[in-house]
């Protein structure tokens, strides 16, 4: 690939907890035909993709860190403008929050304190998802943590 015909797109991802996320991801993209260089920006959630955009889109990038429920979006490199957007969390995230504090209601009404499992039961999918990509991508990272210590 000739230097001139390489792109340098940004993407923020929600997804990105730790860095032991990093191998999932470089895992994720490198084999995408196009991909020259991924650079993994933790404390801030980029993911920094150098490719040729005439082989994998912008979108294609994306596309695959969403189907291991990164949270993948493209965000706007140095000297782009950004959008007036604003990033929500997940709906998993707001229905956990909110089930879990409902929960510290059980003070007032005993049988709330099952709000706190309906809870683990909502974010319990994302977890899932990512630990099996992860697993299936041969990377150890905290969501196959977490599934290992679920089962006893």
């Amino acid at each position: 690939m000739a230097p001139g015909t390489m792109e340098r797109s940004y993407y923020e991802v929600l997804g990105l907890c730790c860095a032991t996320e990093v191998p999932l991801v470089e895992k994720l993209l490198r084999p995408l035909e196009g991909v020259d260089q991924v650079s993994v920006i933790v404390a801030t959630k980029t993911v920094i993709v150098v490719h040729d955009p005439t082989v994998v889109s912008r979108s294609d990038i994306a596309d695959a860190l969403n189907k291991a429920r990164m949270e993948a979006s493209l965000r706007p490199g140095p000297g782009e403008i950004q959008s007036a957007t604003s990033q929500w969390p997940s709906p998993y995230t707001i229905t956990c929050g909110v089930l879990f504090g409902l929960s510290f209601l059980k003070y007032v009404y005993q049988p709330l304190k099952w709000f706190a499992l309906a809870a683990v039961i909502v974010g319990a999918p994302p977890i899932l998802i990512r630990g099996l990509a992860s697993i299936k991508n041969f990377t150890l990272n905290i969501n196959v943590l977490v599934l290992i210590s679920d089962f006893p």
